[in-house]
């Protein structure tokens, strides 16, 4: 309601990067002095974004990054262009060293969508890091990744535990299917060990709001993306496009996060 017009957003875009920029900042100087050869939970850190977890921190990463590689595919401006390489560079590296397994596939999934839509390098791209990843990528990271899934142990213990969780979801929503047990219920429950979360937010929304919540937050997700997309495809301003195809791109992000814990909800 305070933002009347064009120039006042990219006033609120600049502060946006500026702010995220320091957040990026501040994690990369973290993690940087910790040992990152190979992986293990104590070298993890939210950064600034504290409650929201590590895996909160790599959610907000993937979406900032996605809606800024969009921003960049519609300038031609030399100086922009190095500018958003250099933000997303730092952005990756913090992305990275999240160790959030969601947030990377988030991340892949809405490059993927946004090569589709937009730019066919960024399909290159993915296919590429899908390719040659075990070589690129830090060690660190390698081990975050197949450590999922031993042929031996099968499951890893976090990812195990989401899974119970999930299953225990499932069998809860079968006694209230319509209106489910009311909002913000499961974190008193007590299910699952210590866990308050269902560590996937359709299904938290499926168990506390039912079917009826269920298809309200669908539709939320879908309008929101509808508006983006639309302002892509009808605003004739540049910097309008771009708002709209980086806005549809962080909801697809966001979308695919959800499916790895609640990505929505948290203050930060």
């Amino acid at each position: 309601m305070v933002v009347k017009n064009t120039k006042q957003m990219k006033i609120l875009f600049c502060l946006m990067l500026l702010s995220a920029l320091l957040v990026n900042r501040e994690y990369a100087h973290t993690v940087s002095s910790r040992d990152t050869d190979h992986f293990s939970y104590g070298v993890r850190s939210a950064g600034l974004l504290g409650y929201a977890g590590e895996n909160g921190f790599g959610a907000f990463e993937a979406g900032f990054l996605v809606f800024l590689l969009a921003f960049s595919t519609f300038t031609k401006k030399v100086s922009f262009k190095i500018g958003i390489i250099l933000f997303v560079s730092l952005g990756l590296y913090c992305l990275l060293f999240s160790f959030s397994r969601g947030a990377y596939g988030a991340f892949l999934l809405s490059i993927i969508f946004l090569g589709f839509i937009r730019d066919r390098k960024l399909l290159i791209f993915a296919l590429v890091l899908l390719v040659v990843w075990q070589v690129v990528l830090p060690v660190a990271v390698q081990e975050r990744i197949t450590m999922t899934y031993d042929k031996s142990e099968g499951l890893d213990s976090s990812a195990q535990e989401r899974v119970d969780l999930w299953q225990d979801a499932l069998s809860l929503i079968a006694h209230d299917p319509i209106f489910g047990t009311g909002f913000d219920t499961y974190a008193q429950l007590h299910r699952v060990g210590i866990y308050e979360d269902t560590h996937n937010y359709y299904l938290k929304v499926m168990v506390e709001t039912g079917i009826v919540g269920f298809i309200l937050f669908l539709s939320l997700l879908g309008k929101a993306f509808a508006l983006g997309f639309r302002l892509f495809r009808r605003a004739d301003d540049k910097f309008m496009k771009a708002l709209g195809l980086g806005f549809a791109t962080m909801i697809v992000c966001t979308a695919v996060a959800n499916l790895f814990g609640d990505r929505w909800t948290y203050l930060q």
